[in-house]
């Protein structure tokens, strides 16, 4: 931040005060640069709500019809290669990749809505995957 940045002045409750303050301790930050960062990524998760949206509603049709997902073969190398690294299965990798995804969503779908009612709790899915021959 540049001294010649606009400066805000605001009143916020103690009890997050010093949340901020041990995030940026954590972080190795200034106070500052720790709410500009937490202020910017709220932007940036909004902007691709609607595509989060979308994914989840692709996800609960796949679960609701039995239909598997199946991914190229290009794509599966991909998948395998990364998910080598992590020390999972490329299965295991797309059903991380969907759990976290599922993690950032608002409550405009089903599933969202049960993941804010259970405060984003660790999830079980189970999502049908495979490599197209």
């Amino acid at each position: 931040m540049a001294r010649n940045d606009p400066q805000v002045n605001l009143r916020i409750p103690a009890g997050l005060k010093e949340r901020l303050d041990d995030a940026s301790l954590k972080n190795g930050r200034s106070l500052t640069a720790e709410v500009v960062s937490r202020l910017h990524s709220t932007f940036v998760e909004h902007e691709h709500a609607a595509m989060i949206r979308a994914l989840i509603s692709f996800q609960e049709h796949l679960l609701g019809s039995g239909m598997e997902l199946v991914l190229p073969p290009e794509l599966w190398h991909q998948l395998e290669v990364e998910a080598e690294i992590r020390g999972m299965t490329a299965e295991q990798l797309v059903q991380a990749l969907v759990s976290g995804a599922l993690r950032h969503l608002d409550n405009k779908t089903e599933t969202g809505k049960k993941l804010e009612a259970s405060l984003f709790a660790d999830l079980d899915i189970d999502l049908p995957v495979r490599r197209d021959k």
